[in-house]
């Protein structure tokens, strides 16, 4: 089973006692028990994205934890957090629903900058 949730986000969803028994000690997510019996509440806490798997064979569920913020937003605040050098300009930038798209593509365009000029020139191979 996978359960797709935003950050801070709650889902009702029916799970199986071996699911809940997973769910409860991955913590990653918050169950209780909702109104109808055999579905539960999962909620996701905040400040925690990702993917988790908790449970094995029939009671194996992946999580799957998007943050509340665009991709790129979340990327310039993981910058900032880190005090890189960042540039002011606005920067066009797809939606990606994971992370490694995302990643792969900032990297992709970083490195076409780094690369513009061609390589450094002590990576240059030089006959003398």
């Amino acid at each position: 089973m996978r359960l797709d949730l935003a950050e801070g986000r709650t889902v009702e969803v029916a799970l199986t006692s071996g699911q809940v028994h997973a769910l409860t000690g991955s913590g990653a997510v918050r169950l209780s028990p909702a109104a109808t019996p055999g579905r539960w509440r999962v909620a996701a806490d905040t400040n925690k994205v990702g993917v988790v798997r908790a449970g094995r064979g029939l009671d194996e569920v992946e999580v799957r934890i998007r943050p509340k913020l665009p991709v790129a937003r979340l990327l310039f605040l993981l910058g900032y957090a880190r005090r890189l050098d960042w540039r002011p300009e606005q920067v066009g930038a797809e939606e990606h629903p994971d992370l490694l798209p995302a990643l792969a593509a900032a990297f992709a365009r970083a490195a076409e900058r780094a690369l513009r000029q061609g390589p450094l020139q002590g990576y240059q191979h030089r006959e003398e």
